[in-house]
């Protein structure tokens, strides 16, 4: 909480693991002896900014999850639980119709993410009470190229301009509510929440 505005997170643990190549979620990869979903919650409950998580879970899993409370422990800020839907953006819409009433600002953070800092946690946090949004991002250091329908290079693309964007991002909570919203109703379907909010309510600040 800052100035007595409120301030949760939702945590996003509802993929599969396809990427990584395990047959079950990643979030519950052990990486010595302790869970990706747990370093993640620790590393946003050491911020000292939030008042509160929800858990957002495939229904599959939540066998899993209390498996994973008894052995690790519970973290106290994991107040709520929500289930995931057909995608990522869709998830996260869940995990946001699952915040009590008067949420102030809400920090979205994709629970693979395990060793974000208290710092970029914070300054994430920070932007959006000053700013409405608040997006980790580091800047590119491998040349990026545009390519055509055969992967031939068109182009190289200033590296200068281009920002790699990660989670957390934050933003105020009836905002970025009213993005995905509006996205639901025109179908439209995003790769991050950034890109709702650049779209629907005003530029993110990375």
């Amino acid at each position: 909480m800052i100035n007595g505005k409120s301030c949760w997170a939702v945590v996003v643990a509802a993929g599969r693991g396809v990427r990584t190549g395990l047959d079950y979620n990643k979030a519950f990869y052990r990486i010595d002896g302790k869970s990706v979903l747990s370093r993640s919650l620790e590393a946003l409950e050491k911020s000292g900014l939030i008042d509160g998580f929800v858990v957002v879970l495939s229904k599959t899993d939540v066998d899993r999850y209390g498996e994973l409370c008894r052995e690790e422990g519970n973290c106290p800020l994991v107040k709520r639980v929500a289930f995931g839907g057909e995608n990522r953006q869709r998830s996260v819409y869940n995990g946001l119709l699952a915040l009590p009433e008067g949420v102030d600002i809400v920090a979205i953070h994709d629970a693979a993410r395990c060793f974000v800092t208290v710092p970029v946690v914070k300054a994430t946090i920070e932007s959006a009470f000053s700013h409405g949004s608040g997006v980790a991002a580091t800047p590119l250091v491998d040349t990026i190229k545009a390519v055509d329908a055969n992967r031939r290079a068109v182009e190289t693309l200033d590296r200068s301009r281009l920002m790699a964007v990660q989670t957390p991002q934050t933003f105020d909570c009836r905002d970025i509510l009213r993005a995905h919203e509006q996205a639901l109703k025109e179908g439209f379907v995003a790769t991050d929440d950034a890109a709702l909010y650049e779209k629907y309510i005003a530029p993110s600040r990375l």
